[in-house]
């Protein structure tokens, strides 16, 4: 091993996106709202993080890194609000701090090795100082860490299990598991321990333990300082022959060079941590991958399309040559991909939506009647005065609606020049202004 060993790619802390960075599961306002409108189904909620939110930040930032997938985005991000399973994750952070203050790590007495110690520097890098307080004007809990990592089901109905009643407690019997990975319903084969796996990297979870179709789950995980997995602790790999628990260990950390889960076989790219409790593991996020380009501006025809689209261009990684959208352009098609999400994804595009497309493909794209200024200018001006507030559509956003169509059939001609676009910012700031967007900042 060499010291590239160690040093690989830190993930940011994605957790100083959100309102209480060491309280991770407490949502921002805007979106705490919204779930207390959503009606609980099988013992949690599911509501859409809109691109506004200080989570969908987070979630980008996770997916980002490391070893993004190459031609993919974030298409959609879902909140998951399960009580029970939050009640038994913050109880778990204080007992689990508790056991690891008594009982430090035994691998060090017990299991000496170099190689060790360079997984257990690498695990500090990728850890750092992620750790939380339970409630606030607490301390923050010293021998703990909460990390957001990946975990790749290989069915929808596994992710709404997971969803509904958390990760089971692991316990599958060596002969019932040789059966599983023989028949191939066992993708870990437990190489590394019989536990929940998970990792650093959106893309190891889909490419190893997931199918492209099925979405992921982003989860908040805690545990002390795992037991650093060399490959002398699983090698010859053998269903009946895995690496057990360690002693007073919480999981079990191993760097990892994809496609095959060998740390030494090449400079490991992302990492595993395998733990072995329900209650360390917090499913947070149902995040949904788009790949390749969705439809166009022009050939969109539901709200659900429309949104694709401008999500698409807010994710630079998403294409090979984005292109170069300015700070206020960027933010008017953030706040519209989140209106277009809560009115509705299946509802066909309004005339609003047509115009707000045909006004944005030119800011961004060039095409069009309007010069790229006139459509920026525009852009913004309609997307903070006529759009509708983060709730649920009602029948006053279909007066809005009306209001704004009476007042585009007055002024169309004029629409397409510069004064058409200040006099739709300054009218709409008379007209409309009681639909400003309200972000809850």
């Amino acid at each position: 091993m060499t010291t590239n060993f160690i040093t690989h790619n830190i993930p940011s802390n994605i957790f100083l996106h959100l309102p209480k960075p060491d309280s991770p599961w407490i949502s921002s306002e805007p979106l705490a709202q919204r779930v207390q409108t959503i009606e609980e189904s099988l013992g949690f909620r599911k509501v859409v993080v809109l691109p506004t939110d200080p989570e969908w930040d987070a979630v980008g930032d996770a997916f980002n890194q490391p070893r993004r997938l190459p031609h993919c985005w974030v298409r959609r991000a879902y909140l998951i609000d399960n009580q029970g399973l939050l009640e038994a994750f913050i109880n778990g952070l204080t007992n689990i701090n508790d056991i690891a203050s008594k009982f430090p790590p035994e691998w060090r007495n017990l299991y000496p090795n170099r190689d060790r110690e360079i997984v257990i520097e690498r695990w500090n890098r990728l850890a750092g100082d992620r750790r939380v307080r339970v409630r606030e004007g607490e301390s923050l809990l010293e021998k703990i860490r909460v990390l957001p990592l990946w975990h790749g089901s290989p069915t929808a109905e596994k992710v709404d299990s997971i969803c509904q009643i958390g990760f089971i407690a692991p316990g599958r019997h060596p002969s019932t598991l040789e059966q599983q990975v023989k028949a191939g319903t066992v993708k870990d084969g437990a190489f590394f321990g019989v536990g929940s796996y998970f990792t650093d990297s959106a893309r190891y979870a889909r490419e190893k333990y997931g199918e492209e179709e099925v979405d992921l789950l982003l989860s908040l995980v805690s545990t002390g300082e795992p037991y650093p997995v060399i490959r002398s602790d699983y090698e010859p790999i053998k269903v009946l022959e895995m690496c057990p628990k360690k002693d007073n260990h919480f999981s079990h950390f191993i760097p990892v060079n994809p496609p095959a889960p060998t740390p030494t076989d090449g400079l490991p790219t992302c990492d595993e941590l395998v733990v072995f409790e329900p209650r360390q593991i917090l499913p947070r996020f149902v995040v949904s991958i788009g790949r390749g380009a969705p439809k166009s501006f022009a050939e969109a025809q539901t709200k659900g399309e429309l949104a694709d689209r401008l999500i698409y261009l807010l994710d630079p990684g998403s294409m090979d040559e984005p292109p170069n959208i300015d700070a206020a352009t960027r933010e008017a098609l953030r706040i519209k991909a989140g209106s277009l999400l809560l009115a509705g994804e299946g509802k066909p595009l309004s005339a609003h939506d047509r115009i707000f497309a045909q006004i944005a493909q030119k800011a961004i794209e060039g095409t069009g009647t309007l010069t790229q200024q006139q459509a920026k200018e525009g852009l913004s001006a309609i997307a903070r005065e006529i759009l509708p507030p983060s709730l649920p559509p009602s029948i006053e956003e279909e007066k809005r609606e009306d209001r704004f169509l009476t007042f585009f059939n007055k002024y169309q001609g004029m629409i397409l020049t510069v004064t058409a676009v200040c006099a739709l910012a300054i009218i709409a700031k008379g007209v409309f202004s009681t639909t400003t967007y309200e972000r809850g900042e």
